[in-house]
Formats: structure tokens, sequence, C-alpha cells
């Protein structure tokens, strides 16, 4: 079932141009998150399960997977520390056109958010939602120009916030006791 708002199809499932000018479909899955206590074993974990290329990036708790390990051109997912006591699992990520746009519209048809729009940094907007049964997924804006705000980036390294903690997205956050 597709929602209309005068007619016209409504949602994120429509085409755009990225910045380089290259049709992206919003709507489409960008990549996936492995949390576990000890990403480091994770990564050889699923690199020899599956023979994924894993790499950490640069001075962050995250790892980066390559799906094919000859192409580091390309990330089909990560691997970093669980955010909090959530169920684990795997984290889809959704394009999105517009992730205000995209938060307005989930918010008014039931969906809660777990984790506010927050900035990869020159990457693109991320917020993390929970649908009306509680299952949880992250919509993704890609924005070469995504930056956090003063106010996120000192809650981030002080660990005085969880609302802006974005340890899945490579930001060093308080571990809990």
């Amino acid at each position: 079932m597709r929602l209309t708002m005068g007619g016209r199809r409504s949602g994120a499932g429509r085409q755009f141009q990225n910045e380089r000018g290259r049709e992206i479909m919003a709507g489409r899955i960008t990549h996936f998150e492995i949390y576990g206590d000890e990403p480091s074993k994770l990564a050889e974990f699923y690199s020899a399960l599956f023979g994924w290329g894993t790499e950490q990036a640069e001075g962050l708790d995250y790892w980066r997977i390559h799906l094919d390990p000859t192409d580091t051109s390309t990330v089909g997912g990560g691997l970093t520390y669980r955010p909090r006591s959530d169920p684990k699992g795997w984290l889809q990520f959704v394009d999105v056109e517009s992730i205000d746009d995209t938060l307005a519209l989930a918010q008014r048809i039931g969906a809660k958010v777990v984790r506010p729009k927050t900035a990869v940094p020159r990457t693109a907007w991320v917020a993390v939602l929970a649908d009306p049964s509680g299952n949880m997924f992250a919509v993704w804006q890609p924005d070469a120009l995504a930056f956090p705000s003063r106010n996120q980036i000192e809650g981030l390294t002080s660990g005085t916030t969880n609302q802006g903690c974005a340890r899945s997205m490579g930001t060093r956050c308080s571990r809990p006791a």
C-alpha cells in the first residue's frame, strides 16, 4: 500500500540525483551494520565465514565491510560496538531524498525517533526510527557537506547524551557500566 497526497505518490520511493548527478532510487537499502561487544573479533568472524573484506576506519571503533574483498571502493556494511543494550541484530539503512521530510512523515504515520538526525561528517545525514511494531531501521540522506553541530560534537565527546550518540556512525561514545 502506498500513501498518496493530492493524487501524487508520496514517501521515499522516488528517483533523485546525488551530488555527482547519478540517479538514485530513494528507498533502496544502502548498507547494513552489525553490532557487538568485540567488533574486531566479529570482523574476523565474518571475514572467515563469508569471505568479506574488513578494514578498521582510521581513528574510529568502526570496521568497514567490503562484500567483495577485491573492491575496497564499495562498502556493503560496517561493524561497531553495540549502541546501548539494544536487541542483537543488523540495522538496515534506507536512502531518502529528504531526511527532514521523511522524519516528519514517519512520525505522522506512527514511527518513533530512536536516534535523532545527526551528521556522518562529510557523508550523510542519518536518523534511526522504530516502526509502529518497534522494528528499528535507519534513514540516510547522502550529503557531502553534512557536519554535526557544535552541540552534537560536545555531547558525543563528553558522553553526556545518548540521544546524539552515534557510535554506530563511527564516533566514540561512553560505554555503559
